[in-house]
């Protein structure tokens, strides 16, 4: 999992990048068809609306 982050970030994005990195952690970890699966979605949504970009590729 590669992580980007811009270098003039701000301490707010800093920390949703970071909270996107959780995310991620976590929805790798889960099996397939697990029902949590949708609500981390949801939540990495909008932590990459908030940024304005996918940190994570």
């Amino acid at each position: 999992m590669k992580v980007t982050i811009r270098a003039n970030a701000t301490t707010t994005e800093r920390a949703l990048v970071a909270k996107a990195k959780r995310i991620a952690k976590r929805f790798k970890s889960l099996p397939a068809g697990s029902p949590t699966l949708p609500g981390l979605t949801r939540q990495y949504q909008l932590v990459v609306d908030a940024l304005g970009y996918d940190p994570i590729s």
